[in-house]
């Protein structure tokens, strides 16, 4: 068994199935987030009032992927179901509040437009029909009324970002109404007593990988925000990830076996100078390279793993 605990994973396991048979190390991983998922959607399809649903998780936690694959579940279920991302609510980035050093906080509940989320839960709820807003990242500029939304009177809505599980974004709603979800990579891999990977190495790598590649943002740039990551995290999602209804680790048992060929590439760019940032590179590409590697062609089409190597 590769699952050694309930957040534990053994890396022996891991690495003795990625060398012998690779196809059913990444078999085995993806049914069991699918167990997960379909456990989730039958909890929500038995609270058959529970028509929206919030779902959280920390960064590089695969909320988006979650909650897209949750809402085919859930659609394979019998009913329709719609993802709306909380990114598509903040406001100008310009009335973001501000950190001590004077920089925007990206990472606080008030850079999202409460009231319009609220306007357009009401609404929805009421009549079935809103229009949502969308932001322009490269401006910095929200966008009002922006795509319309119908739905009917059956159909689920998982509306996902980082503060989705904030009390205030459900306030008002019976608690009959509304479900959430929690999902995190959750899983450390051991090697015996060794800690091989905790689940902040996993989410950084993820994020690492994510940003250099498909963002344009140096690895570089992510190591040196990661500590302000994890200490919003404190205050936007750690106290409200126990009053949840339903909880899905995210840990793809296989992924480590594909971190090698990136970090590497990472490193021989060149592009990280910082000797801590540095440390933490070199350390991470260490623990990688005790993997056995697995080609990306075999991870299939549609996997969480994809929103963080472009499959």
């Amino acid at each position: 068994m590769l699952r050694t605990g309930t957040n534990s994973l053994d890396f022996d396991g891991i690495n003795q199935m990625a060398l012998r048979c690779p196809q059913e190390l990444i078999r085995a991983s993806e049914e069991d987030f699918a167990h997960q998922l379909e456990q989730v959607a039958r909890d929500i399809l038995a609270h058959s009032e529970a028509k929206i649903i919030f779902l959280a998780g920390p960064s590089s936690s695969g909320k988006t992927s979650t909650a897209q694959l949750l809402c085919t579940r859930l659609c394979e279920g019998g009913q329709c179901c719609h993802v709306i991302s909380t990114d598509n609510f903040f406001i100008d980035s310009d009335r973001y509040p501000k950190l001590p050093d004077g920089s925007p906080n990206f990472d606080s509940f008030e850079c999202l437009d409460l009231p319009l989320i609220r306007k357009c839960m009401t609404e929805v709820t009421q009549t079935g029909r809103t229009m949502l807003p969308a932001f322009d990242f490269a401006a910095g500029k929200q966008l009002l009324d922006q795509t319309p939304l119908q739905v009917g009177p059956h159909d689920h809505i998982i509306i996902e970002g980082i503060h989705s599980l904030n009390p205030r974004m459900h306030a008002g709603l019976s608690p009959e109404r509304f479900y959430r979800v929690y999902v995190n990579v959750r899983s450390t891999i051991y090697r015996e007593e060794e800690i091989i990977l905790t689940p902040q190495d996993i989410r950084l790598t993820r994020r690492m990988i994510r940003d250099s590649a498909f963002r344009g943002y140096p690895a570089s740039m992510t190591l040196s925000k990661w500590w302000s990551i994890l200490a919003a995290e404190q205050v936007n999602i750690i106290p409200y990830r126990r009053q949840v209804e339903g909880v899905i680790d995210s840990t793809m048992w296989y992924e480590p076996c594909l971190y090698s060929h990136f970090l590497k590439r990472v490193e021989a760019s060149g592009e990280v100078q910082d000797e801590q940032e540095k440390s933490k590179l070199d350390d991470l590409l260490r623990r990688a390279e005790r993997f056995h590697p697995i080609p990306l062609e075999e991870v299939p089409s549609g996997a969480l793993t994809g929103e963080f190597f472009g499959i």
